[in-house]
């Protein structure tokens, strides 16, 4: 019998509080067929092998590696994001960080992706992390950002 477990890291935990943050940005979650009729602001509603389905299937991204964290339409545009809240240097956080940047360089047509960072990489340093978020050419922010740029890219 075990008596005791190694707890999950914080970037894993936080993956269900960061959709409840999202539920308090005052944003409608709507269903897939909702959603691709919606002309205003939108998340998709579902888990995220549904999110993930619908970027593969409606919006043609066929390269993704991991499941998106939220699926955003603003208009006639989709956001696809990532979140990612790391805490350490090196090795599994590097991973986390290097797939959320990949998905920050998703641009197609209407469709954009985007990786919500946060934690020690934005710290100046000489991090790998801080280095490759300086040159990074696609979209990554904050999470505490992420209101300005819907209203940003929506042009309200």
């Amino acid at each position: 019998m075990k008596l005791t477990v190694k707890p999950k890291s914080p970037s894993r935990q936080l993956g269900n509080s960061f959709r409840k943050w999202l539920h308090g940005l005052k944003h409608k979650f709507l269903s897939e067929k909702e959603l691709k009729s919606h002309h205003g602001v939108a998340f998709l509603k579902g888990s995220d092998n549904d999110l993930k389905n619908f970027a593969k299937n409606e919006l043609g991204i066929k390269q993704l590696a991991r499941r998106p964290d939220f699926l955003l339409k603003i208009k006639n545009d989709y956001i696809i994001g990532e979140a990612k809240f790391l805490t350490d240097y090196g090795g599994t956080q590097n991973n986390q960080f290097d797939g959320a940047l990949k998905m920050g360089k998703i641009k197609k047509s209407n469709i954009f992706g985007i990786a919500i960072v946060d934690g020690i990489l934005w710290f100046n340093s000489n991090s790998y992390m801080h280095r490759r978020i300086k040159k990074f050419n696609g979209i990554a922010l904050s999470a505490l950002l992420l209101e300005k740029f819907i209203k940003e890219f929506s042009g309200k």
